[in-house]
């Protein structure tokens, strides 16, 4: 699934699904893992509900953080990356 700005926002594969949401430049700001289930009310079906397991965030170009709180900072020499430490 897209959104209206042509970025890729839900994708399901044999993996399970995975969401992504955006910063208002447009840059990924969080990739997320989720389990989609049926949601009810009295037995009546409502909807659909996303539950996130696992998300990896990048705040910025210089760093990538993951739910585990691990980290991997990127060091650069004006736009190529040189080296990553996790």
């Amino acid at each position: 699934m897209w959104d209206e700005a042509n970025r890729l926002r839900l994708v399901k594969n044999e993996l399970g699904w995975h969401y992504y949401l955006y910063d208002d430049g447009g840059e990924r700001a969080v990739k997320a893992e989720v389990e989609a289930y049926n949601a009810a009310y009295n037995g009546q079906n409502t909807g659909r509900a996303l539950v996130m397991h696992s998300f990896t965030m990048y705040p910025n170009a210089y760093m990538t953080v993951r739910d585990d709180r691990n980290y991997t900072k990127h060091y650069f020499a004006g736009s190529r990356r040189l080296a990553s430490t996790v």
